[in-house]
């Protein structure tokens, strides 16, 4: 007497294995759009770091907010950060001897970017100087 065996899979099994897959592209596509967010950011803060450079180059820090290549810088960041239409804005706070400029950050443990005329670039918000004082991060 001969059996007749079938091989191959069940419906079951193979709905078993669309789940599994389903269930591992979800976290492989939740942990991408974290680091997409984290290249966003990184990028912003790349081209506002670029700001200090272009400051020197222009001589002139009372115009790093509007009119010259570092505001355009700035407006850059924004872009690279949020995308075009984006309402985020930078505080920007020109004088004739300094400047400090800061972009809020979404990144873990950081809530806002800064670069000023001293050199400083990392976390932290632009401040008015007072009196001789240039603005500055802090």
């Amino acid at each position: 007497m001969k059996h007749n065996q079938q091989s191959g899979f069940t419906l079951i099994e193979l709905l078993v294995v669309v789940a599994i897959i389903g269930i591992l592209s979800s976290i492989v596509l939740a942990a991408l759009g974290s680091a997409r967010q984290r290249a966003r950011m990184t990028a912003a803060q790349s081209t506002l770091s670029q700001v200090r450079a272009q400051a020197e180059l222009d001589g002139d820090f009372s115009a790093v907010c509007s009119g010259s290549e570092s505001a355009q810088l700035i407006q850059d960041a924004i872009r690279q950060g949020w995308g075009t239409g984006s309402t985020v804005t930078a505080t920007c706070l020109p004088s004739a001897s300094g400047y400090a400029v800061s972009l809020p950050i979404e990144m873990p443990g950081q809530t806002s970017f800064c670069v000023d005329s001293s050199g400083f670039a990392g976390p932290g918000t632009a401040t008015a100087g007072s009196g001789t004082n240039p603005p500055s991060c802090q």
